[in-house]
């Protein structure tokens, strides 16, 4: 895992609608940031933020988080889905930045 900011973290971006189309840019602007794909479950999505960022587009989210590299994720996922991909990036061991707001339920904020 990357410590130090020697290298740029890896990060993986799930949910490549709009808004991860504009976190995909704001990564590709970062010098301590590395784009190394992203997932949707929605194809033709996944297939345009590809063909736009030149990244891939993971067919699973097992296959994203656990995609050589990748050391944290952006979720600009919907955000009753925030808990299921917070739960499954922290069993990788990945750092987990998320839009806002974190979850839709109080439960749901507690359990992340």
């Amino acid at each position: 895992m990357n410590t130090l900011t020697t290298q740029p973290l890896g990060i993986v971006v799930i949910g490549l609608g709009g808004f991860g189309n504009f976190i995909a840019g704001c990564i590709r602007q970062s010098e301590t940031l590395q784009l190394l794909g992203g997932y949707d479950p929605d194809e033709e999505a996944a297939r345009s933020w590809s063909d736009r960022w030149q990244s891939p587009a993971y067919p699973s989210l097992v296959e994203a988080l656990s995609a050589p590299g990748i050391e944290a994720t952006f979720l600009a996922s919907p955000n009753h889905l925030h808990r299921e991909h917070s739960k499954a990036a922290a069993e990788r061991g990945l750092h987990v930045f998320t839009t806002k707001p974190i979850a839709n339920t109080v439960v749901d904020a507690q359990a992340i």
